[in-house]
């Protein structure tokens, strides 16, 4: 890549991360519960999100613990971490930007296809994914 191009996609940053770091403002937690029968509906069994904690503000860590109360077969866990919104190259990529009478969509594809100069910035809450946690009934 070029050095115009490379700097484009880190935004400044690729050498020179900052030292600033964004608050949690949430934990979610996803529970799916695998199918038992063949033809169970998998919309039931997916609970995305299942709990939400509040994280807070201001704090260096967010620490959290959880129950399910109404566990009776075996299901998969996932957490997840909510980053504080902050704007973002390519946060959004699809923008309405005239009233819904005259609607003009601006498509930011973050690619060759997108002016180098439209950073597409939009507001945008990061997030981390926790490894899956499997509990078996017994």
């Amino acid at each position: 890549l070029s050095n115009e191009r490379l700097d484009y996609l880190c935004a400044g940053e690729c050498y020179n991360p900052s030292d600033e770091r964004y608050s949690i403002t949430r934990i979610e937690v996803i529970k799916i519960t695998p199918q038992e029968y063949q033809g169970e509906l998998i919309a039931d069994l997916i609970n995305d999100t299942w709990q939400t904690f509040a994280c807070p503000k201001n704090n260096k860590f967010c620490e959290i613990t959880f129950s399910d109360n109404e566990f009776t077969r075996d299901s998969v866990y996932y957490v997840r971490a909510i980053q504080e919104g902050i704007e973002a190259i390519n946060g959004k990529q699809i923008e309405s930007i005239n009233s819904i009478e005259n609607a003009e969509i601006k498509i930011c594809k973050g690619s060759y296809k997108t002016n180098l100069k439209d950073q597409c910035l939009f507001q945008s809450e990061e997030r981390a994914w926790s490894s899956p946690i499997f509990i078996n009934k017994p």
